[in-house]
């Protein structure tokens, strides 16, 4: 090799290179990396996540022997478990890709308005717990296949290829359930089941597989899969359920997960899931919203099914936001003259005028959208309506950050709170007249109240400044949710958990009352409506409602509410003198209702006020929409609940009966570790398990030509794959030989990735070296770097950045040839999904590129800057169109468009094939080119070469396309995305027509 590309190679290789000290994949922006064993794992956190480690070092090898003496597994694993606080959002997961490995997210559990982690004492270890009976669920493997885990890779097993999340999802969640707490026992939870029991559209087990994409497609394999491993092992018993999961571990011949299934049980799987369905209960009593003796009704003002979230409600209107385009709308009187300068949207009270109480309520209020904040989990309003509140979290690949906004519906001014990992936030007055934002900060399992002064300029800007004189910290472990205004110079909020409360606080005196939701603190017997009563969505119901409980009250809240016997309802509480009350009047609807009910409302689009209407969101089994309830129409149980001031109920919290959970105590206060795993800490080794890795009998190495062209994959072969526990860097390695031509080639790749904590931002970084050589000798190397830059900023923008550099050097139609080619595209988005179907998004995409190519050491060079843009129009009938200036040397303008003409969501699993059609969508796309060869630098003689535009060969071609998109139904790859497409093309006519007029074609495209 000359010296020139000796030095060449080098350059590209030590640019590449450099970059990957940055990358510390779950663990980035972290150093001074801690680990610790115990007898079956190892673990490995940082400094901010110290109690952590210790909390879990403390249980997980008691929780891992547990879970194998309840599965009858045997315990022979040891694994890593990375603690990372890089996300807002707690959750974790188990792979065994490369080798079995656990990462945990440490951070405060998150509220949800249906499926939740807050329905535990311990939400930490039940996380962790969750993922272990996947460890060893998915690892009881025996003879020649638990030989082949060890020799080749843990990841070596038929449990990847056979059972679908039906079943791995499925005994994770009822083991988390099996003591009393877990999903399974949270009404929220099992309201998805149970709903679709009534619509009567119970799904086919095949259908619940994880391959489903559109709702509630994510959370059916944790809820009917974890009832129905539940119904297996009571009615055939654990020993049998063990036999199972043994089998599905081992190699089966065209049988997959109805076959293995029939092999152990002796009845099949459908007759099986028949008879579960069977088992499923529907509650005698429950109301039917629009029949005639139903109190409950659809909502005549928005009629639209979406997936609507978070009612709120106050003397301004109505608010709520889908989910399907994350916007916020707000319903609201209309102006009483259309040139009217003051806009009242409804009266201080509440009430609508009188003069329009006889007009129809859809003539009488407007509908509007207030913004678009992708990733929206809660809004809501204050007291006087002046301010709504908006919390969301922001995710991308490498990390979730949430924050809070405030909206003021006078100067319609949106402004996000100073600080980042804020959540549940609200607006409140107190005592001292000045108003704040209020927001929950979270780190690691440390959860406090923040508040910032509000204040308003004359030209109606608004500046926010923190107070940390108020700040309320909370015992470790114990966060709050559903913060409210309650117009009284307090703030009232929930804690999840077993020990559900509704609590109230005067962040100026520190004053605080809670209002425990157990059953032995009720007034009289709870217990035949279940256990765990979880309490969720307060909203403070204002005065112009009158007296709607038997004693009259200071303050008056709607919430929903659900036990484990129970579907989600209304539940009302009033507290007469708060700072000096010692118990409050609770109402709980004693009757179900085909939907539920969440986030019930005050309605403020009441006609009169004769009669109390609640408005509130009804969750069916494929959509969710606006309902309505006249209150007086409802039945309730009645009961008075005791109050404790908090640092009585806190003192206890975590010392009642965890052991009998988690077969020991566990404080939740400072974590401390037993002496000998604390002299066991020591510094992180990111290399003891590189040893460890993925071995697969096929190669990936793959040739290019002199243009980067790739060319064929090596027949035989194998590839060695392998990383830290934490994803630092990913090795991978792979050589392979083709015998018919007798060739071949080897490649090292290396990948990380770099996350901004506070901006869920990263880095993203890929290097691949590759030679090849034939019979004669050597061929070619080459080398391909990849870097990465996405920085998110604003409320739906990012900035992107791809640097792609290439080297060749080898045999060419020319002789021995070198290329270096450098592409970087520095681009725009804000698109975003805006509504229910696939293809529905908006937004643009836009920027410049840098193409430049280097051939023969600098004699051949080509540069140019090119400039695209890709406009996304949702609606009924979606387009997509793309312009692209100086797109390549051969081409100075490509135009392109398509418009989606129809989509049909089939959502169904094939039966006795492993395939799940996702949808069928029918499309016309047109493209085309005005071809040339460009000159270096044209883009700076612009002026002079667009001239030539109506002078250069055309060429374009229409196409009628059919999309199949589908997703294998079986083992863990049922999210693979994967289509069949078929295209008719029409060359359209032209003086440069060349060819077939028609031609046809049909491919795959994977996702």
């Amino acid at each position: 090799m000359p010296h020139f590309q000796i030095k060449k190679f080098f350059g590209v290789l030590l640019f590449w290179g450099s970059t990957f000290f940055l990358f510390a994949g779950a663990l980035s922006g972290y150093t001074d990396i801690k680990q610790f064993s115990t007898e079956f794992f190892d673990i490995i956190y940082p400094p901010e996540s110290e109690q952590t480690a210790f909390l879990l070092g403390k249980h997980c090898d008691k929780l891992y022997a547990e879970i194998c003496t309840e599965l009858g597994a045997e315990t022979d694993l040891h694994l890593p478990i990375v603690i990372t606080p890089g996300q807002d959002s707690l959750n974790a997961y188990f792979t065994p890709i490369p080798y079995n490995r656990i990462v945990v997210y440490d951070t405060a559990v998150t509220a949800s308005n249906t499926v939740s982690l807050t329905v535990f004492e311990e939400t930490l270890l039940s996380v962790l717990y969750h993922e272990l009976v996947h460890a060893v669920s998915l690892n009881m493997k025996r003879g020649f296949v638990k030989f082949l885990g060890q020799m080749w890779g843990d990841y070596l097993n038929p449990a990847m290829l056979q059972p679908t999340s039906l079943f791995t999802e499925g005994v994770a969640v009822a083991l988390e359930s099996h003591k009393g707490e877990g999903r399974l026992n949270d009404g929220f939870a099992t309201q998805e089941l149970l709903q679709s029991k009534i619509e009567g559209k119970f799904p086919a087990w095949r259908n619940v597989s994880g391959a489903r994409d559109v709702f509630p497609g994510g959370t059916m394999p944790y809820i009917f899969g974890g009832a129905f491993t539940r119904w297996l092992r009571d009615t055939y018993g654990k020993e049998k359920y063990s036999q199972f999961l043994y089998e599905w571990n081992s190699f089966h011949f065209f049988k997959l997960s109805a076959g293995i299934f029939k092999k152990v049980y002796g009845v099949s799987l459908n007759a099986a899931w028949n008879e579960f369905q069977n088992s499923v209960i529907i509650p005698e009593n429950i109301f039917y919203p629009g029949e005639e003796n139903s109190p409950y009704n659809y909502h005549e003002l928005y009629t639209k099914k979406g997936l609507y979230s978070s009612l709120t409600a106050s003397a301004k209107g109505l608010a709520w936001f889908n989910e399907y385009n994350s916007t916020v709308y707000l319903a609201s009187h209309k102006d009483s003259g259309e040139n009217s300068e003051k806009k009242e949207s409804i009266a201080s009270d509440g009430v609508l005028p009188k003069d329009s109480a006889e007009k129809k309520l859809t003539e009488r209020i407007k509908i509007s959208s207030v913004t678009t904040l992708p990733g929206l989990n809660r809004i809501t309003f204050d007291a006087t309506g002046e301010w709504l509140t908006l919390s969301r979290i922001k995710y991308n690949n490498q990390s979730s950050v949430s924050e809070v906004y405030v909206y003021n519906t006078n100067s319609k001014k949106l402004i996000k709170l100073p600080s980042v990992h804020l959540r549940e936030g609200t607006v409140l007055k107190l005592s001292n007249g000045n108003l704040y934002a209020v927001a929950v900060y979270t780190e690691s399992q440390n959860s406090l109240i923040k508040f910032y002064k509000i204040t308003m300029s004359e030209k109606g800007n608004i500046s926010l400044e923190e107070e940390n004189e108020l700040t309320y910290i909370l015992p470790q472990g114990v966060t709050a949710f559903s913060l409210t205004d309650t117009g009284k110079n307090c703030l009232a909020y929930t804690t999840g958990g077993k020990q559900n409360n509704i609590t109230l606080l005067d962040p100026l005196t520190k004053e605080k009352k809670d209002f425990l939701f157990s059953p032995e603190n009720f007034s009289e017997n709870f217990s035949e409506f279940g256990q765990n009563c979880s309490i969720r969505n307060l909203s403070l119901v204002p005065k112009s409602a009158g007296a709607l409980l038997e004693t009259e009250c200071e303050i008056v809240m709607f919430f929903s509410w659900a036990t484990s016997k129970t579907m989600p309802r209304l539940g009302v509480i009033g507290i007469e003198n708060w700072t000096e009350a010692t118990q409050a009047q609770v109402y709980f609807a004693d009757t179900d209702v085909s939907g539920g009910v969440y986030s019930p409302v005050l309605s403020p689009l009441r006609e009169n006020t004769d009669s109390v209407r609640i408005d509130y969101i009804g969750s069916f089994y494929d959509h969710r929409r606006l309902m309505t309830v006249n209150f007086d129409a409802l039945s309730f149980m009645k009961f008075h609940i005791g109050a404790s001031k908090a640092e009585d109920f806190f003192k206890d919290f975590g010392e009642n009966d965890v052991e009998e959970n988690f077969e020991e105590d566990s404080s939740l206060g400072i974590n401390t570790l037993e002496p000998v795993l604390e002299k066991r800490i020591s510094g992180y080794n990111h290399f003891k398990y590189l040893y460890e890795g993925v071995f697969v009998p096929v190669p990936v190495v793959t040739g290019y030509d002199f243009l980067f062209n790739p060319g064929a994959v090596p027949l035989l072969g194998a590839t060695w794959g392998t990383t830290d526990p934490s994803e630092s860097v990913i090795f991978v390695t792979s050589g392979g030989y083709d015998f018919f031509t007798h060739s071949g080639g080897f490649l090292i790749s290396l990948q990380g990735k770099y996350g901004f904590r506070d901006y869920a931002g990263e880095i993203d970084a890929r290097f691949d070296s590759s030679v090849f050589f034939d019979q004669e000798g050597f061929q070619h190397t080459s080398i391909v770097g990849n870097l990465k830059f996405n920085l998110p900023f604003g409320r739906i923008s990012s900035i992107e950045q791809n640097n792609i550099l290439r080297w060749f050097y080898g045999k060419s139609p020319f002789g021995l040839t070198d290329t270096l080619w450098y592409q970087n595209i520095l681009g725009y988005t804000n698109v975003q999904k805006r509504g229910s179907g696939f293809y529905n998004v908006g937004g643009v995409a836009t920027g410049i590129f840098l193409d430049t190519i280097a051939m023969e050491s600098g004699k051949d060079f080509y540069g140019n800057l090119g400039v695209f843009l890709t406009g996304y129009i949702p609606g009924y009938v979606p387009i997509i169109f793309d312009i692209r200036l100086i797109p390549n040397f051969g081409s100075l303008l490509d135009i392109s468009g398509k418009i989606s003409l129809f989509t049909w969501e089939v959502q169904e699993g094939i039966p006795f094939i492993p395939l799940y059609i996702n949808r069928i969508s029918f499309s016309v796309k047109y493209t085309g080119s005005f071809l040339r060869s460009n000159d270096s630098w044209d883009i700076f003689r612009l002026d002079t070469v667009l001239t030539e535009l109506p002078n250069l060969k055309y060429d374009d071609v229409l196409s009628l396309q059919t999309e199949i998109m589908m997703s294998p139904n079986t083992g863990l790859i049922t999210n693979a995305k994967m289509s069949l497409v078929g295209s008719l093309n029409f060359k359209l006519a032209g003086e440069y027509k060349t060819g077939d007029n028609l031609t046809w074609n049909i491919g795959f495209k994977l996702y």
